[in-house]
C-alpha cells in the first residue's frame, strides 16, 4: 500500500485526540504510552480514511 503522507489520528472514547502524526513508513508503533482503554485510530491517505478500534490492556 502507498503510505506516503499517511496521517494517523487517535481519539479516546471521550472524543479527545491523543495522538496526531504524519508518517511515511510501512510500520508505525502507536499507543505505547496510552492508558488502558479503547481508542479509535483514523488512518488517512490520498483522501481515503479507515477507522480501526484499538484496545489497550
Amino acid at each position: 500500500s502507498n503510505t506516503a503522507g499517511t496521517t494517523i489520528q487517535v481519539y479516546d472514547m471521550q472524543g479527545r485526540m491523543v495522538e496526531n502524526k504524519k508518517v511515511n513508513a510501512n510500520a508505525v508503533e502507536i499507543g505505547a504510552n496510552y492508558t488502558s482503554g479503547i481508542y479509535n485510530v483514523i488512518l488517512e491517505n490520498a483522501g481515503q480514511a479507515k477507522t480501526i478500534r484499538l484496545i489497550k490492556k
